[in-house]
């Protein structure tokens, strides 16, 4: 007998980014073209067509307050009037805590500052601006606040010291919200190493050799939970580890690319391929030091200007000393150019080159340090204006990067492709290995089958942990005799689109809100976002929830309407 085993979990939101960019970039130094008409209005339509996402903007200390009211205009580079203006749907409002060191009082400070910004985003969407703005604890909420035409909030953790070594926090964390949680920052904590170690804390190049033995118990709770481990700000071993480590698809928030631009902050091609092999997704980040290393005269004036900010912290500056020191930091740029979108784009190419278009997507860092020349601040974020490139042609074939939607898992961005013909392969004995799965991939199949029918759970398994690996969205194929409905009043039922159904590991009297499918074990490989097609009427469903998997049961959702009944 199979020994059951607890479910695996994907993270509720799977990777999904603003803005959309289907450029080349250009030379460094040479002037982009005039963008075409026609090439603006496909870039718009594509822009209008998706739910758009910034997985990373930092917050104050005293967000959502008079002091910092994110409805105003001016203030932050993520406003609401400004997130209206670029067309950018979905923020993830991000609760970090600076790194400082590891005692009973600081464990007790950095909870307490993780608190108030949990509170301080609650504030925003429950209190100042519940008419604009709503909090979304999954794509489905994202999508249900979209359509009721708000703007829409979501919350990341920024290094995992706001736990200290308490693993329980991380479920009231979870419970305020956080749909992400990120290991490190800058410096070393008891979870894991970070890529720039503090030596003012006495940090040595490395404390735990990657990520410690309370780090591998974070990412199974973060898995358990429902969050995606973050690996930004994580030193390369510790990013491959928790790679290795987390049984659902891990991100990288806001980092760059190292074969670019040279900073510990940005992944190395290694990590890029672990990343990538683990079916997660890295959001290159527009954050001008991690897209183009300074030179050393910018860099010694960026550092005078720090030294002499009247604040201690970006955390505590006032929304009048951010918005001098952004002024003061743009006559630094204008006198050492930084990074423009098209060196952005160059590491967004990279990227896709290496690992694959599904798991690439962008980030800004926004209010944290982030923003390059043409991409400034959320009212940008319009597609247009980040478009350039030596060959327009080009770049109407080129392909947008999985920057928008509910991403790669499962197959949840198969409705936002142009493509109306989808390839489907049959995975089978010839073609279940890595190797071959790889080279269909590479080929455009858009899905692969994994036939229930003709498959031990030995097969199944590994069918699916090689979609997952490879990262290529598979359908789970029944045969109408392995849909139980059990007792129905009538011998077919008609499911319409979007009906939520749950679907039952042991025999059950069927109805329209429950099925059976057998074998039971099928459930326990089942992640959410993942399709199942059942061989009637052509009913597919999209899992919902796994959570009550150790119940006998998962939710899921029809996605098109079909029939089915105990005697087809």
């Amino acid at each position: 007998m199979h020994a059951a085993r607890p479910p695996r979990r994907h993270a509720p939101f799977a990777l999904i980014l603003a803005p959309v960019l289907l450029v080349p970039a250009t030379a460094r130094g040479q002037t982009s073209v005039t963008i075409s008409a026609d090439l603006e209005t496909r870039a718009r339509a594509i822009h209008e067509r998706v739910i758009t996402i910034d997985t990373h903007d930092d917050i104050s200390s005293n967000f959502a307050t008079t002091d910092s009211d994110p409805g105003q205009e001016e203030g932050r580079q993520v406003t609401l009037p400004k997130m209206r203006a670029g067309g950018l749907d979905v923020a993830f409002f991000i609760v970090y805590v600076g790194q400082t060191e590891r005692t009973p009082e600081n464990y007790a400070e950095a909870k307490a500052e993780a608190l108030r910004k949990f509170e301080a985003i609650h504030r925003l969407t429950d209190e100042m601006y519940p008419d604009e703005i709503g909090l979304a604890l999954s794509p489905d909420d994202a999508e249900r606040l979209h359509a009721e035409g708000k703007l829409v909030a979501a919350i990341g953790i920024e290094n995992g010291y706001s736990i200290g070594t308490d693993l329980a926090l991380m479920e009231d964390y979870h419970a305020r919200g956080a749909r992400y949680f990120g290991l490190t920052h800058i410096g070393h904590n008891d979870l894991a190493d970070s890529s720039i170690p503090r030596e003012n804390l006495g940090d040595a190049e490395e404390e735990h050799g990657g990520v410690s033995e309370l780090g591998k118990k974070a990412i199974s709770e973060a898995n358990r939970l429902g969050m995606m481990v973050d690996v930004s700000h994580s030193s390369g071993k510790s990013a491959i580890d928790a790679a290795r480590l987390s049984r659902a698809p891990i991100i990288a928030s806001h980092s760059a690319v190292r074969e670019l631009a040279d900073s510990p902050r940005n992944l190395s091609d290694e990590e890029l391929l672990a990343i990538r092999d683990n079916g997660g997704v890295v959001q290159i980040v527009a954050f001008d030091g991690y897209v183009m290393v300074a030179s050393k005269e910018k860099q010694a004036a960026i550092q005078e200007l720090r030294d002499n900010a009247p604040f201690e912290s970006w955390a505590t500056a006032t929304p009048e000393q951010r918005d001098a020191y952004r002024e003061a930091r743009a006559k630094v740029n204008d006198e050492y150019p930084g990074a423009t979108v098209e060196d952005f784009v160059n590491h967004i190419d990279y990227a896709v080159e290496l690992i694959g278009i599904d798991h690439v997507g962008i980030s800004s860092d926004f209010d944290g340090g982030g923003g390059v020349t043409g991409w400034r601040d959320a009212s940008e974020a319009r597609a247009p204006r980040l478009l350039g490139g030596r060959n327009q042609e080009a770049v109407g074939r080129k392909p947008a990067p999985r920057v928008a939607g509910r991403g790669t898992r499962g197959g949840e961005d198969a409705g936002m492709s142009d493509k109306q013909t989808k390839i489907i392969v049959t995975l089978g004995p010839a073609t279940n290995d890595e190797q071959t799965l790889r080279k269909i991939k590479d080929k455009g199949v858009d899905f692969v089958r994994v036939n229930m029918s003709h498959s031990s759970l030995e097969d199944l398994e590994t069918s699916i942990e090689l979609a997952r690996k490879v990262g290529v969205p598979f359908i789970i194929d029944t045969e109408g005799s392995q849909i139980r409905t059990g007792d129905l009043e009538t011998d077919t039922i008609h499911f319409k689109e979007n009906e939520q159904v749950q679907l039952h590991s042991a025999a059950i009297a069927g109805n329209r809100k429950k099925l059976c499918l057998k074998p039971g074990y099928v459930l326990e490989q089942l992640d959410v976002g993942d399709l199942i097609h059942i061989d009637f009427d052509t009913l597919i469903l999209r899992v919902t929830d796994v959570s009550t998997v150790a119940d006998g049961f998962i939710r899921a959702k029809t996605i098109t309407g079909g029939l089915i009944g105990k005697n087809k």
